[in-house]
């Protein structure tokens, strides 16, 4: 049976403008705690999913970050904050972790989690999502002094940063 974390502990997203894989042309990455409380069972592994839809930056229980048209991501979860309150052998992991589009503008991130013997207490998964996806407006996320990003203009010959040549100035050479 699928459950939900308690709450969310330092969300925090970083939006950057990508030239591809593809169409793409945003990269976000979302690291943040989820507060799960999940225990062991009598004498034996306990495996359950916990399972939530990306949450925008903060701290408690945050929206869900809109997402736009989701093209591919990668992500790790681990043990944040573990306890053990017995002798008997204890032990905490995490099987599998997964992302998947949930409706039009949010990601569902499942983690297979386990946690061994009554005396295991699997408290806190740290977790970290990098996805890109397509946005038909070049933007940033909203704070001051935030400019909007400039898309490359290849009939002008722009070029993106891994195509220009660096050369060293003259603060490098020291």
């Amino acid at each position: 049976m699928t459950f939900l974390p308690v709450s969310f502990d330092n969300v925090d997203v970083l939006e950057v403008g990508v030239n591809g894989p593809g169409d793409a042309n945003r990269l976000f990455v979302v690291t943040g705690v989820a507060i799960i409380n999940f225990k062991g069972p009598i004498n034996d592994w306990n495996r359950d999913a916990v399972s939530f839809l990306v949450p925008q930056k903060g701290t408690g229980n945050p929206a869900p970050l809109d997402i736009g048209q989701f093209r591919d991501s990668v992500c790790i979860t681990f043990p944040a904050t573990i306890d053990s309150s017995t002798h008997a052998p204890v032990g905490w992991g995490i099987d599998s972790v997964d992302t998947l589009p949930d409706g039009e503008a949010n990601l569902r991130l499942t983690a297979r989690v386990a946690v061994l013997n009554p005396g295991g207490h699997f408290i806190r998964m740290g977790f970290q999502l990098d996805f890109v996806h397509f946005s038909v407006r070049n933007r940033r996320l909203a704070g001051a002094g935030s400019t909007p990003y400039v898309a490359l203009n290849r009939d002008r010959g722009e070029k993106p940063m891994s195509e220009k040549s660096i050369r060293p100035t003259d603060a490098d050479a020291r």
